[in-house]
């Protein structure tokens, strides 16, 4: 086992980076306010259709690559690992009464939050495991 000596790696800042891109793009697909890639492709008259096939094909991009990074950390073990914590955490929460159940919105919002912290912690794991182990994450065909 080698130790890692290579740059010093701030993993909150890196956690927090990575949460918010993946918060950009889970909410720029889909977010129940209404301004969303799902919302203005499902209006029938609001903009050309190439345009809307032109930031599907750039979400969906994105997506799978967050998706196939994030599975090529943790796998499918480690995903159902980190979605049941975080689930616990949150659901623990509410019959504490920190959180309150307002509504089906508020539900469709927890259900976003879980989502992008699923993926940013599948995406920060691979740094973590760097710096307590000194390991890099080899790519493999996915899982």
């Amino acid at each position: 086992m080698s130790i890692y000596t290579g740059p010093h790696i701030n993993l909150i800042s890196g956690f927090a980076i990575r949460w918010l891109w993946c918060a950009l793009l889970v909410f720029a697909t889909f977010n129940p306010t209404g301004y969303s890639y799902y919302h203005w492709v499902m209006e029938p008259n609001a903009g050309a259709a190439s345009l809307k096939v032109l930031v599907g094909v750039v979400l969906l991009t994105g997506d799978i690559a967050l998706l196939r990074m994030m599975m090529v950390s943790v796998g499918y073990q480690g995903t159902g690992a980190i979605f049941s914590v975080i689930a616990v955490v949150l659901f623990s929460a509410v019959e504490l009464g920190i959180i309150e159940r307002t509504g089906v919105l508020w539900n469709a919002y927890w259900l976003l939050f879980i989502l992008v912290t699923v993926l940013a912690v599948g995406l920060t794991w691979s740094h973590v495991q760097l710096r307590i182990t000194g390991e890099r994450d080899v790519l493999h065909f996915p899982p």
